[in-house]
């Protein structure tokens, strides 16, 4: 992985961007196992479609298309 791919996935990871409804990406932390391997671990879950919905005001979806009374 060159450095460039790794700043990449740490920006977007800080810098969600919620405006265009992009999900959070799954965050995971790694540590050597002392074989020359990995073992990671979970620090934070992918966003699911329903958490951008609800974030994004779909509670309130009808809100520009319902005509308000006075």
């Amino acid at each position: 992985m060159t450095s460039r791919r790794r700043r990449t996935r740490a920006y977007c990871s800080a810098h969600h961007y919620a405006y265009n409804s992009l999900p959070r990406a799954a965050v995971h932390g790694f540590v050597p196992d002392g074989t020359g391997g990995a073992a990671f671990a979970p620090v934070r879950r992918a966003q699911t479609i329903e958490e951008i919905v609800t974030e994004s005001g779909g509670a309130h979806a009808d809100a520009l298309t319902t005509p308000l009374t006075p």
